[in-house]
């Protein structure tokens, strides 16, 4: 009912259950009799319940949105869910599932980096050179968040500082050497492909339609096991 504005409890991660069990059977479970078992941590999502219902946590103005799903990273499953800002009524628009959004800069860490450290041998420790460089299919330049460039760094320092130079040449090594159709399949793999067509600017997570919270999340989870995705 559109009109139904109760809060319910654990209403946010119970509106994702719904919408897995129906994409993967194609069956209503409110219409269904079925039994449901999931991974909820019931503590925890009442927390984020009173989150969502602005009872602890301090919002900026009326216009600020949140989103986040906590990943249990022992076994891959999905722990909690806050779904929105005012999460009221039920099978409404949950901003952790529903939404897609461009990644930014997250994606660093899981597409080139996780890349360089499987294929290109390098480690944490590797020198990589922050300087004025342009994209390899084009003459547009490169630039860094703060419009400047600070040489030789760590691949550490690279990722904490989040040059953006580092992070393309590091992307143009590895297609160089496993070819772009890999990189897709693995974007594929750990659910943070879209539909659009793969080019250089997903590596500073320009998408052309972006991913949900919920993958994003899952795919962070698979770098706590050692890059197992589950």
């Amino acid at each position: 009912n559109k009109e139904d504005k109760n809060i319910y409890p654990y209403q946010s991660y119970i509106d994702v259950t719904y919408k897995q069990i129906y994409e993967k059977t194609g069956l209503d479970p409110y219409t269904t009799p079925m039994e449901i078992y999931t991974y909820m941590d019931s503590a925890l999502q009442s927390k984020i319940d009173k989150m969502q219902n602005e009872n602890e946590l301090v919002f900026r103005n009326d216009l600020q949105q949140f989103a986040s799903t906590i990943i249990n990273n022992e076994n891959g499953s999905i722990a909690a869910i806050f779904g929105g800002r005012n999460y009221q009524g039920q099978k409404i628009l949950n901003r952790a599932y529903d939404i897609l959004i461009q990644p930014a800069s997250t994606i660093k860490v899981l597409l080139e980096y996780a890349l360089a450290f499987e294929y290109l041998n390098l480690s944490n420790k590797e020198t990589l050179f922050d300087i004025e460089t342009t994209y390899p299919n084009s003459n547009k330049a490169i630039k860094n968040v703060d419009n400047k460039f600070m040489g030789e760094i760590s691949i550490a320092d690279a990722i904490g500082y989040s040059r953006n130079t580092c992070a393309i040449t590091t992307l143009n090594q590895v297609i160089n050497k496993i070819g772009m159709d890999n990189v897709v399949s693995y974007l594929n793999s750990i659910n943070l492909m879209d539909k659009g067509n793969f080019s250089y600017s997903y590596g500073l997570g320009g998408y052309t339609y972006g991913v949900s919270v919920t993958n994003l999340a899952a795919a962070y989870s698979m770098i706590a096991r050692n890059g197992l995705y589950i």
